[in-house]
């Protein structure tokens, strides 16, 4: 997974952008949008969540409850890593 932003700075993030890479699917890009908000919802970990999948780079976007950060995800999209701040997460 990668995490990157536009607006970061040493003292606060106002959103981020979230990209998870290497997910093997078999439905499209919008079916898992909605699969991964659906679980997301079932971890009530936000108070807002959109799927955005009519749009160039589809999206989940969601508001944090315990952060308060915006959040959007995407699935296998590389286009951001190479224009924003890239930070590296490995969940093992």
């Amino acid at each position: 997974m990668y995490l990157f932003t536009h607006s970061f700075t040493l003292y606060s993030l106002s959103d981020i952008d979230l990209t998870i890479l290497n997910v093997p699917i078999t439905v499209s890009i919008a079916d898992a949008l909605h699969t991964l908000a659906d679980a997301i919802r079932k971890q009530n970990i936000a108070n807002y969540i959109e799927v955005i999948s009519s749009a160039k780079v589809p999206i989940v976007k969601l508001d944090h409850f315990q952060s308060g950060l915006s959040i959007d995800l995407q699935i296998n999209n590389t286009t951001g890593l190479s224009t924003g701040i890239a930070f590296t997460i490995s969940f093992t």
